[in-house]
């Protein structure tokens, strides 16, 4: 999900203004209104998306680790502390 956040938030910022200049439409307008609004709004939103994106992958990893390296510790280690910080990583 925060992966899917992440190109959608990312579209806007680096497809969007090539796609006007190569189509030729007229430009003024989205330079005025448009090209802010975009900065404004999904600038935030793509850091967000890019900082718990790198986050979930971390906490799987090292999920992964415990997993495969230290497996009769994950059996005795409170599962649900580690599946309320999943959740609430996503």
């Amino acid at each position: 999900m925060v992966d899917n956040l992440l190109l959608v938030t990312t579209f806007p910022l680096y497809c969007i203004d090539p796609l006007v200049k190569f189509s030729g439409l007229d430009s003024t307008s989205y330079e005025q209104y448009c090209r802010a609004f975009v900065i404004v709004v999904f600038v935030p939103l793509a850091y967000v998306a890019h900082s718990a994106t790198v986050w979930s992958t971390m906490l799987i990893g090292v999920n992964r680790y415990v997993a495969v390296c230290h497996p009769y510790q994950v059996i005795t280690a409170s599962v649900n502390i580690l599946v309320r910080y999943a959740v609430q990583s996503f």
